[in-house]
């Protein structure tokens, strides 16, 4: 919709050049007082010109929306500086996502602007703007009878009307304008006054009667344009009519009958349908080999047509080829909608092209061609099911084309399935031998090939596959490959991504400054962008690192600082369970449950168990600071038992813990197995800090024992790894634990810390 204002505005034309569109988009933007430099390529992007800017930003969807609803929101003030702007929308209730989400963005900025928005909708929808004080709606009621006889009569002047037919046509049309005149229309163009001809029963009857009376040629000239749309160009309606005659007067014949009315913009002559029926129903009246017939014309002349820029069309071009016998162009051009509309982050639309394409592969047959087809349709929804979180449902798709993919000899086909297959996988609690073995898989096969950017994909997924199988030190070598190579192709996007697995990796091994430096990273490269989602990461995963060196209230300042910028609902609850610990170890524990017990419930019913198990046992700690033992072994027991099962080593060491320390108040035998297996299996994974708070937790328990050397030796252990790595809070604590053993007091468990 905003595309087509634009397209209107500044006379872009079917047949324009990338070179003239550029032009025309520039001086656009200059005449209104914006920065060709600056908005140009972003309103180019979503045009699909391909203007060789190569900036970074324009590799995000959500960054490339969220600067074309800026730039069309300061177009549409800064034209209503100079002159009143009336907008005016049909049918608002057939609205796509994104065209509504900018009217509501821009009706946010009317209220001091001098611009009329006028939209028509039918019962039940409901505009995003309503409730706005500067708002209203008004019901549109039948006319009434007066009205109604008045309104035929104003229409055709013929003695010969009687009045009966008035008071049929009245009577049948109750109150409905549209079906008003076009029976007032029908009764005028009618040669007899017999009622039952004049006055068909419905609004589809009396429009294809008037169809039906017009000359054959012309007919077929209506039914031809109706099979473009409700609007037609004359240029592309001339390249698809083959009939005989002269095509302007038959156009004019049919304005003159109202069935079409024109508009003549800077490009050409654009024709619409009167109303939407009158199309409807030219369209219905066709056979339906001859409707298959003209889609195909259509979609070959949009081909030439728009030979430089089929993508700025590819929409009506899948329209048209699925509604021909090309059924091949119509997979084809229904994948390009569907990626032209994952890069401007309409991922609903998106799926559905995906969708249609696998429908119509469905009745194709099982060609070599056509399994390519159906690979590309079910991979490249990566990106989309990632946005709307629907992991579980891509993997049951990417399982149903492992055979194809298998049978492939296309590298990069291949590549890309195996490593989105392994980090679905992942993500929703599979094992991480399996996501390893699939993104290990798609790294050779595109090193092979010599595809840089897949490899850095493959690796970037492999990276954050190393995590919960304690592989930290190779997340930390992989993900630096993938990192140094999105870095030096400019995609920025996925270097970001990768930092989400970097920072993690960091974060575990306890090596904090080089945890924050890439979180900085992501922060600089999310401000490059213009992306506020890479901020976010950035900000909250800080927030993170700072909580875990033992600066709570700092941490808590970037995740607040995260959520402010109102991320997305998966961002949103990862920076709050974030913000959540920050809350509980700074001693605010009870706000901080809170938090973290919102985010874990999203993150469950999400089925994103890899972080909801992360997440899942900071709460635990949490519940145990406030005292609640029996809520904390709950979890650490569910994320133990999963953990274990599924491969999560990490995970496993850390609920081990957590179970010694929730055992060990009343049953520090059963607690000493849980601490060991945690020491164990977090010295092994290379998490310091995590095993100098086990051994805190074990000293504790050998204290309680009456075995005194042993604890103090393992506070010395645990104190020599904390000044090591540089930790800020716990060094006191185990100077507190060193008094009570001089004292001969118990040394604190976590229940006790606050």
């Amino acid at each position: 919709m905003a595309l087509d204002l634009l397209r209107s505005n500044w006379g872009i034309g079917e047949a324009d050049t990338p070179d003239a569109v550029t032009d025309k988009v520039r001086l656009g933007l200059q005449a209104v007082g914006l920065d060709p430099d600056q908005d140009s390529p972003v309103l180019l992007h979503l045009l699909d010109i391909k203007n060789g800017d190569g900036s970074p930003a324009l590799s995000n969807p959500q960054t490339v929306k969220e600067k074309a609803f800026e730039i069309l929101r300061q177009l549409s003030i800064k034209v209503s500086h100079a002159r009143p702007l009336v907008l005016v929308l049909e049918d608002l209730h057939w609205v796509d996502k994104v065209s509504e989400e900018f009217l509501g963005v821009l009706a946010e900025n009317v209220r001091d602007a001098r611009i009329l928005l006028l939209a028509t909708y039918r019962p039940g929808y409901r505009a995003p703007w309503i409730d706005k004080s500067y708002a209203g709606q008004t019901p549109l009621q039948p006319l009434s009878r007066d009205d109604s006889v008045h309104m035929v009569r104003s229409m055709v002047r013929v003695e010969r009307l009687v009045e009966l037919v008035t008071e049929e046509i009245v009577a049948k049309a109750d109150g409905n304008p549209f079906f008003l005149e076009q029976l007032a229309l029908h009764a005028g163009e009618a040669r007899d006054l017999r009622s039952d001809l004049m006055v068909p029963n419905t609004i589809h009857d009396v429009v294809m009667a008037r169809i039906d009376r017009l000359p054959e040629e012309t007919k077929q000239l209506l039914q031809t344009a109706s099979v473009i749309g409700r609007e037609f160009s004359l240029r592309l309606l001339s390249a698809v009519w083959k009939g005989v005659g002269s095509l302007e007067s038959r156009l004019r014949e049919l304005s003159r009958l109202e069935f079409v009315h024109e508009r003549v913009d800077t490009e050409g002559t654009i024709y619409i349908f009167r109303h939407a029926l009158t199309q409807e129903t030219a369209y219905g009246s066709l056979l339906e080999r001859h409707r298959r017939a003209y889609h195909g014309a259509v979609g070959h002349a949009l081909e030439e047509l728009y030979s430089s820029r089929v993508e700025e069309v590819a929409e009506l071009l899948a329209l048209h080829f699925g509604r021909s016998n090309e059924a091949e162009k119509s997979v084809d051009y229904a994948i390009t909608a569907a990626e032209k509309s994952q890069r401007r982050w309409a991922n609903r639309d998106a799926l559905s092209y995906f969708n249609d394409a696998l429908h119509r592969l469905d009745l194709l047959p099982d060609t070599e061609a056509n399994r390519l087809r159906r690979i590309d349709a079910v991979v490249k929804q990566g990106d989309g099911k990632f946005a709307l979180g629907e992991h579980g449902e891509h993997i049951q798709a990417l399982d149903h084309i492992r055979d194809l993919v298998e049978q492939s000899n296309d590298p990069r086909r291949r590549a890309t399935w195996h490593y989105w297959r392994g980090w679905s996988h992942l993500m929703t609690g599979g094992q991480p031998d399996i996501a390893i073995e699939h993104c290990n898989e798609a790294a050779a096969l595109a090193a092979a090939a010599g595809l840089e950017e897949v490899t850095a994909y493959a690796e970037s997924c492999l990276a954050q596959a190393y995590l919960p199988a304690g592989r930290l030190r190779e997340a930390i070598e992989a993900g630096e490959r993938a990192l140094a190579s999105f870095e030096s192709l400019g995609n920025l996007w996925w270097a970001v991504r990768t930092i989400s697995h970097l920072s993690p990796a960091a974060l575990y091994l306890g090596e904090w400054d080089r945890s924050l430096k890439y979180c900085r990273r992501a922060i600089e490269h999310g401000t490059t962008l213009n992306d506020v989602r890479q901020s976010v990461i950035g900000l909250w995963r800080m927030g993170l690192t700072y909580i875990h060196q033992g600066n709570p209230e700092r941490g808590a300042q970037h995740c607040s600082e995260a959520l402010a910028l109102g991320p997305l609902p998966y961002d949103a609850a990862t920076a709050k369970g974030a913000h959540g610990y920050a809350e509980i170890r700074a001693g605010r524990v009870d706000a901080g449950i809170d938090e973290l017990r919102e985010a874990v419930a999203w993150l469950e019913s999400s089925n994103l168990r890899y972080p909801w198990w992360r997440f899942s046992l900071l709460l635990s700690e949490g519940h145990l600071r406030a005292g609640d033992r029996a809520a904390a072994r709950s979890l650490a027991e569910g994320v133990l038992e999963q953990s274990r099962d599924m491969g999560y080593l990490h995970f496993e060491g850390m609920a081990c813990w957590l179970m010694g320390e929730c055992l060990a108040p009343e049953d520090p035998s059963s607690a000493e197995p849980y601490v060991e297996n945690a020491m164990g299996i977090l010295e092994r994974v290379g998490a310091r800090n995590d095993l100098a708070r086990a051994m805190m937790t074990r000293a504790a328990l050998h204290q309680a024992a009456g075995d005194v050397a042993t604890a103090r030796a393992l506070l010395d252990q645990a104190y020599a790894i904390f000044q090591a790595l540089g930790t800020l809070d716990e060094p006191l604590r185990v100077e507190a634990a060193r008094a009570a053993l001089d004292r001969g007091t118990p040394i604190a468990l976590l229940a006790a810390r606050s």
